[in-house]
């Protein structure tokens, strides 16, 4: 069964000494594919990294969106966590953008299921920005 992948962007991000961080997304995600996405806007100092995970509505830590002051108050007020942090990784900065990618599986049992990205980086001084989050609805053709 065919099905379209979608990419739908949500929530606002906060902005560090850049200004807020922006994802875009480079390829879709189609089950058997690798899903790209690139984050811009990003200070060419800073270290960025990708949040990826199963919920945009709880964590570990309680309901989202989460206030990231509440756990890091060298942030942004109104600053927020908006996707459930399953799985981060660092992102090369390379001069002020950074891209991730990740193979997706060739397994029809996962057509149609979401997945949240979001961005953050922390800068020389340790101030922590984030991007506004997105919805990765996973397609097969």
């Amino acid at each position: 069964t065919a099905a379209f992948p979608a990419w739908t962007p949500f929530g606002t991000g906060c902005p560090g000494a850049s200004g807020v961080p922006v994802m875009a997304q480079l390829s879709p995600a189609w089950l058997g594919q690798t899903h790209t996405m690139r984050v811009t806007n990003l200070d060419p100092q800073a270290l960025p990294f990708a949040l990826v995970g199963l919920s945009n509505t709880a964590w570990v830590g309680g309901a989202l969106p989460f206030p990231v002051r509440l756990a890091y108050p060298n942030t942004a007020s109104g600053c927020q966590l908006l996707v459930s942090p399953d799985a981060s990784t660092y992102l090369p900065n390379a001069g002020g953008s950074a891209t991730l990618s990740f193979g997706l599986p060739l397994a029809v049992g996962l057509l149609g299921t979401d997945l949240f990205e979001q961005a953050a980086q922390l800068d020389l001084a340790l101030f922590l920005s984030l991007s506004a989050a997105a919805r990765i609805t996973l397609g097969a053709r």
